[in-house]
């Protein structure tokens, strides 16, 4: 047959007993009767961050978002040990009995001082009970921020915040929220904060890093990384906020070089401007430079964000400098830049300063004629990067140097003394040129060719010259031209009546054919 329910005992069960296993199995709906199913649901709370917190108290705050299927109760509870979820292991507890209402709760309660406090809310009904998935901590000392060192652009060297709480609280894991500002922008200026530091179990304070962006803008000035302490989970400190500097080194002098003699409506794009430094100067001494060649010198434009392109023309410590600047924009008479010096680190000269950069690419050929004349080994420098260098040819030596406009210039004999450059792709201009020299006669009457390309204006295309017609013309300067094979043209300008007198003579030819003169 078949069996089921088979038991062994240890113990002699009574006739009760027995009686009793047969009737709950024999007739279950008699021996057990069942009442209506009901939900068994947990009330729901949570933990909220505190709030008055001080050196001696805080405001511990929770929300109960349902009491469940039961009217709940509602317990917050706290200590210095983190007792989880487990009521007997909290040192203090605090009791809203049933009913209570869905809302927040709160209870101020008084601490120790330099105490790391932690608290947890919890809710029970009928049912059970039901804690707050997470915990608060208080900490009852005051943080606060200093700053530990100034950051510097140049090098991307870091300063940095420290951020502290007293030695005696110290015995877990501290987060510090903070708010960044400042004139300095995140990622531009800086690399961006995350806006929260820990200070780590058994230390008092944690180092908040400022690592700058080396962006190569010159002359950007000194900006700032504010750095602010969020009020909450801790006092804070009088000194709750800190200011590091992002350092822009500067020079330890500059002058505003003002363009105030430019009045014409016309825009000039990267124009030459000649700067004459000097003893002529107030408060300009050659003792401010770092390199007694001037190599730290800089220019900048009006804003101080631009670094300008120069030339040394000629460095005299005893005398004046010339110095071409090359301006971005010159517009009219409120125009200006900059020119600094007095830095060590920049005490060699910038490539720009050398490479013929100071001139842009319009300019084919500038010749200063500034160096001492030699009739081997010394040719006249182009001053652009093309390298038009010419060779002095005539016997020319020292004796050929004279004073000029700016800095040096050549004295010709007026009969085989000549400047010669090559033939070079450069110079073979089409379309349209500008010729333009200082001039100073050494006698009237005579035919003086000054400067130019294939003197003659002959088969030969493309030619250009600045000369000095002879008597038969008034000793009229004259700008000759013949590009793109076109028939020669030539423009007489005023007369140069005066030995003594130095003159600017400019040509220009445009692509139009069209000839005209500038002086």
């Amino acid at each position: 047959g078949e069996i089921d329910e088979v038991r062994v005992s240890t113990v002699p069960r009574s006739a009760n007993w027995l009686w009793a296993c047969w009737m709950n199995l024999a007739s279950n709906s008699t021996f057990c009767r069942y009442d209506e199913a009901a939900s068994t649901v947990l009330p729901g709370v949570s933990t909220l961050p505190p709030t008055g917190v001080t050196a001696t108290s805080a405001t511990l705050n929770g929300y109960l978002s349902s009491t469940g299927a039961a009217s709940a109760a509602v317990s917050v509870y706290w200590g210095e040990q983190d007792g989880g979820t487990n009521a007997a292991a909290w040192a203090n507890t605090n009791r809203w009995p049933a009913p209570q209402s869905v809302g927040g709760f709160s209870t101020n309660v008084n601490l120790g001082a330099d105490r790391i406090v932690y608290y947890r809310f919890a809710a029970s009904n009928a049912w059970g009970e039901a804690w707050s998935l997470t915990r608060e901590t208080i900490l009852t000392a005051e943080l606060r921020v200093d700053v530990l060192s100034n950051a510097v652009e140049q090098g991307s060297i870091p300063g940095a915040f420290l951020v502290s709480r007293p030695a005696a609280a110290t015995n877990a894991d501290w987060a510090v929220p903070y708010s960044v500002g400042g004139t300095a922008t995140p990622a531009a200026d800086y690399a961006p904060l995350s806006g929260t530091v820990t200070i780590p179990a058994g230390a008092s304070n944690a180092v908040v890093a400022v690592t700058p962006v080396d962006d190569g803008l010159f002359g950007e000035g000194n900006e700032t990384v504010t750095l602010a302490l969020t009020p909450g989970r801790a006092p804070l400190n009088v000194s709750s906020n800190a200011t590091v500097l992002i350092v822009d080194p500067i020079y330890a002098h500059r002058m505003k070089v003002r363009l105030a003699g430019y009045d014409r409506p016309e825009p000039l794009t990267n124009f030459p401007a000649l700067v004459v430094l000097g003893p002529h100067l107030p408060e300009f001494s050659y003792q401010q430079f770092a390199s007694g060649n001037g190599f730290d010198l800089r220019f900048s434009d009006s804003n101080s964000t631009a670094e300008l392109n120069y030339e040394i023309e000629k460095w005299d410590t005893n005398g004046s400098s010339y110095v071409w600047v090359q301006v971005p924009r010159l517009a009219s008479t409120n125009d200006f830049i900059w020119a600094c010096w007095g830095r060590p680190t920049h005490a060699t000269p910038p490539a720009y300063s050398t490479n013929g950069a100071a001139w842009d690419s319009r300019y084919r050929a500038v010749w200063h004629l500034s160096q001492t004349p030699a009739a081997t080994g010394v040719p006249m420098r182009d001053a652009t990067a093309n390298g038009n260098h010419g060779a002095c040819l005539g016997g020319m030596d020292a004796a050929s140097r004279t004073t000029g406009v700016a800095d040096g210039a050549v004295r010709f004999d007026g009969t085989n003394e000549a400047v010669s450059a090559s033939s070079s792709a450069s110079l073979a201009l089409s379309g349209a040129v500008t010729l333009s020299a200082w001039y100073r006669p050494g006698a009237l009457g005579s035919v003086d060719s000054i400067a130019g390309k294939n003197w003659a204006l002959d088969a030969q295309s493309p030619s250009y010259s600045l000369a000095k017609a002879g008597a038969s013309s008034g000793d009229a300067a004259r700008f000759a031209v013949r590009l793109d094979g076109d028939p020669a043209a030539s423009l007489d300008g005023p007369s140069l009546v005066n030995t003594g007198t130095w003159y600017h003579l400019t040509g220009t030819y445009d692509s139009h054919g069209e000839i005209g003169r500038a002086h």
